[in-house]
């Protein structure tokens, strides 16, 4: 069948095997560009053609088995070279893509195919057939395992050892998936979006689950560090701390995780420092004299009340401490007088102090005043007495008693 018979087309001596072939649902375009390029050596190129159709169709089924259409592993790339495939002029290509790519991931297959027809001599094809959904319906992870069973496969005689093998195989996935499947479930109780992850090749859910855990544990060493670090201090700030946290689970990335935790700590820290400012603020006061109503520092949760009244606290302070400082100085002048001991120190009886204070000062005035008198009498009779305004300036009572000693004297020298 040399060229084509006379008064034909350069199409008509491979028309009725195109229709065939179209009808098969193959794409005809790339054969016939090739039938037509070949035409001087048409029979070589049908039966290059047929070849081609027949090679196709074989891989075809094994890339088209209805199991693998749940397998991410395969679905995708298979629907690619299943495409491609529609052009059976792709076939040898196809065929060599998919080889290379079987040696490392679905090695079972290439043995399975090789050795079919001593599976099917001993009418075990349907049991091989079972045998290779079940190897690729294993996790990748399994895979590794899977390699020590290869030559196995390529005897139907092992086909029991081969069943028992691949039952450890399914029985290990199985303990590991309801492993993964209990892990996601506590992880959707504790709010993450983690569905997604049964559906995962085992080895990729075990790193997002661990993934998740790994966030899990952050976040709850941020709700710790609310607790340790804002609670004791005041507990609005630490619910809307806590309230922010709980926004960020399962929407958050490392950096905002790091962010956050860094904002716990700068509000903390500034916690801190102004409980320890009041600290010490009241332990100079107490230096000073002022008694607190507490013997001890003040507490993280009192912070905020203590800053609050701070500004008033001041005020009082101030007050107290200067009619202290004045009572301090007149005691020394009315040694024996002992009242405001009771008053010393305590905010509540500043009043009690001034009036204590008010009526030392009174008394020191009154001693000045008879001191200032009795030397104005004695001046008028004509004494000199010089240095005595100085003497009452400085302790008004001590130069009473003086003047009142001297007084006999100065009424003998008049």
């Amino acid at each position: 069948m040399e060229g084509h018979a006379n008064g034909e087309s350069n199409s008509s001596w491979f028309s009725d095997n195109i229709e065939i072939w179209a009808n098969m649902g193959w794409d005809i375009n790339g054969i016939e560009q090739y039938l037509l390029e070949n035409s001087d050596t048409a029979t070589e190129a049908l039966l290059r053609v047929e070849y081609l159709v027949n090679l196709s169709n074989n891989l075809r089924d094994r890339l088209d088995f209805e199991w693998l259409e749940k397998s991410e592993l395969f679905n995708e790339l298979f629907s690619q070279w299943l495409n491609i495939l529609h052009n059976p002029m792709n076939g040898e290509k196809i065929l060599h893509e998919y080889e290379d790519w079987a040696k490392n991931n679905r090695p079972w297959e290439l043995i399975f195919d090789q050795y079919r027809p001593e599976w099917d001599a001993v009418r075990k094809g349907e049991d091989m057939l079972l045998f290779l959904a079940r190897c690729d319906s294993l996790d990748p992870s399994s895979h590794p395992q899977l390699s020590v069973l290869l030559p196995m496969f390529k005897s139907p005689e092992m086909a029991d050892k081969i069943d028992q093998e691949l039952s450890i195989l399914e029985q290990n996935e199985a303990r590991q998936k309801r492993t993964i499947f209990a892990s996601v479930e506590s992880l959707k109780e504790q709010g993450y979006d983690a569905e997604y992850i049964i559906d995962l090749p085992m080895i990729k859910a075990l790193e997002e689950i661990a993934e998740k855990q790994r966030m899990h544990t952050d976040y709850e060493l941020l709700r710790l560090q609310i607790i340790d670090k804002l609670s004791p201090f005041d507990d609005k700030i630490a619910e809307d701390y806590e309230k922010h946290r709980l926004e960020l689970i399962g929407r958050s990335t490392d950096a905002d995780l790091i962010d956050f935790k860094s904002k716990i700590s700068i509000i903390s820290d500034d916690l801190h420092q102004r409980l320890s400012d009041v600290n010490d603020q009241i332990f100079e006061w107490r230096e000073k004299g002022i008694i607190f109503p507490h013997d001890e520092i003040i507490r993280p949760d009192e912070l905020m009340q203590w800053e609050t009244n701070l500004p008033e606290l001041e005020s009082s302070v101030s007050k107290h401490l200067h009619w202290l400082e004045q009572y301090q100085n007149l005691v020394k002048l009315w040694p024996d007088e002992n009242e405001g001991q009771n008053y010393l120190g305590y905010l509540e009886n500043t009043e009690d102090l001034i009036d204590v204070v008010e009526n030392l000062l009174q008394k020191s005035r009154e001693s000045e005043l008879e001191s200032l008198s009795i030397i104005e009498k004695y001046q008028n009779l004509g004494l000199v007495l010089d240095g005595y305004e100085s003497l009452i300036e400085k302790n008004s009572r001590n130069a009473l008693d003086v003047i009142k000693q001297s007084q006999n004297l100065w009424h003998q020298r008049v």
